[in-house]
């Protein structure tokens, strides 16, 4: 009988504990993405293509779109965060690479570049 009572009494405090019900994300994709330079202005969505996002920017758009100097625009996953950050502006004229974190801190890593079309 005093053995069931102490062994009753150890598991008491532990039933009371509260689990841990919170969902870890684990997905790292980005689902659609676009470039500006201003807001409310023309835009142009990246092709993905596995790790590479290109963005092809036609030749009618040029004048309005410069490179070098964009905002970028992303649907990423629930909780996860992007380095170096989307926000501001960013020179996409090179190969740009950013990586998107999840929950367990899995990264995936994007390579970004914006390229005129000549068409």
């Amino acid at each position: 009988m005093l053995v069931s009572f102490l062994a009753m009494i150890t598991f008491i405090p532990y039933s009371c504990q509260k689990e841990d019900l919170r969902y870890i994300h684990t997905d790292t994709t980005i689902s659609s993405i676009y470039i500006r330079n201003k807001v409310g202005e023309a835009y142009v969505e990246g092709a993905i293509q596995g790790d590479n996002i290109v963005f092809e920017i036609p030749l009618a758009k040029k004048a309005e779109l410069d490179i070098s100097n964009l905002l970028i625009y992303a649907n990423i996953p629930v909780s996860a965060n992007v380095l170096p950050s989307f926000a501001g502006r960013h020179d996409l004229s090179s190969p740009m690479e950013f990586t998107v974190n999840n929950d367990n801190n899995v990264p995936h890593k994007y390579t970004l570049q914006a390229i005129y079309l000549s068409y």
